[in-house]
């Protein structure tokens, strides 16, 4: 990923997720940010001097992921608010999914496997 492109994280549940999202944002719910700050070092583009972009459905959940990036040193954080709101700043389309003539994809998630 380039330095001229952002890092985006949608911090909601993997389960809203799955009912659209931006495109090339990454899942990682806010919980999972603040829980295991070592979880974006398993991610390469996320460095300190990275761009992150962070959005949710309300804008509550991005803006505590706001905070606890910050607090992990990265500086150029910027909370998008929620999705609607995202999307009219990053000028991206409402994306519905199959049904209106575009193909639902799956993007990049990141998933932690607790014990049974």
């Amino acid at each position: 990923m380039s330095h001229l492109n952002p890092l985006i994280l949608d911090v909601r549940t993997p389960t809203e997720y799955t009912t659209g999202f931006l495109p090339h944002a990454i899942s990682i719910p806010h919980d999972l940010i603040a829980s295991s700050p070592l979880l974006l070092s398993m991610t390469p583009e996320a460095r300190k001097e990275t761009r992150v972009m962070l959005y949710c459905r309300s804008g509550r959940r991005s803006r505590i992921a706001e905070e606890v990036l910050r607090g992990m040193g990265f500086e150029r954080v910027r909370d998008l608010g929620g999705l609607e709101g995202a999307r009219g700043v990053l000028g991206e389309k409402r994306r519905e999914g199959k049904g209106d003539g575009e193909e639902r994809r799956e993007g990049p998630r990141v998933e932690i496997g607790y014990g049974e």
